[in-house]
């Protein structure tokens, strides 16, 4: 596979990362990065190229008298923590 060359900025994020949390093999963070970003990218890439033409073949979900909207606690997201469940 043909090297890998990181933008300066690039380079400056990942030695800001490792300095920040203490890990000391870029390569690692790399992978684990770039590994998240294509599954990510790929289930997203195959969830839109998905073929849903066909969906109105299907009988809708019968919820009865549960509102799905009241159903489990809020979710919301924060890029710094992650999904965060609301009480």
């Amino acid at each position: 596979m043909k090297q890998v060359v990181l933008s300066k900025d690039t380079e400056t994020l990942l030695e800001t990362y490792l300095s920040t949390t203490g890990q000391k093999d870029p390569s690692k963070v790399i992978d684990e990065v770039l590994r998240n970003y294509l599954e990510d990218a790929v289930l997203a890439k195959t969830w839109n190229d998905s073929d849903l033409s066909r969906l109105s073949e299907y009988e809708p979900y019968d919820w009865g008298d549960t509102d799905p909207e009241t159903v489990g606690k809020t979710i919301s997201y924060d890029p710094r923590q992650g999904f965060i469940v609301h009480d």
